[in-house]
């Protein structure tokens, strides 16, 4: 039997074994936000950044969350929440972004449930002020 040792996060030069880093969870959002189908209109109108230079755009990548727009309440939507006029939405019949809205959410709910467990009872929010 051969056993490797798994550590989460960097290590040192000497660690032998496999050190594993896990994506942030700004990175996971940052994924999932380049999944949104943005409405031309704020495009043009400079409220959003579309195109292969934005910030976590997929490139190459299959999205893993198709998240729709449309300017009417959508028919089959597992998921939707209207913003500026728009509807965005995850199609209730695409199982693939349902379960990776589900994850999403679990990922935050876990956040939270940390959050809560010391003495804070409510996320922090820091806002610098000058």
């Amino acid at each position: 039997m051969i056993r490797i040792p798994v550590a989460l996060g960097v290590r040192e030069a000497d660690f032998d074994g496999l050190a594993v880093q896990t994506r942030s969870v700004a990175e996971i959002m940052l994924t999932a936000a380049a999944s949104i189908e943005v409405p031309s209109e704020d495009v043009n109108t400079g409220l959003v950044e579309a195109g292969a230079d934005s910030p976590g755009t997929l490139g190459a990548m299959r999205p893993i969350l198709k998240i729709h727009s449309s300017r009417n309440a959508p028919d089959r939507a597992n998921v939707a929440v209207q913003h500026r006029g728009w509807w965005f939405y995850v199609d209730d019949t695409d199982l693939t972004s349902k379960r990776m809205f589900q994850r999403i959410q679990m990922l935050f709910l876990t956040r939270l449930s940390e959050a809560t467990r010391g003495t804070q009872t409510t996320p922090l929010l820091t806002i610098p002020v000058k």
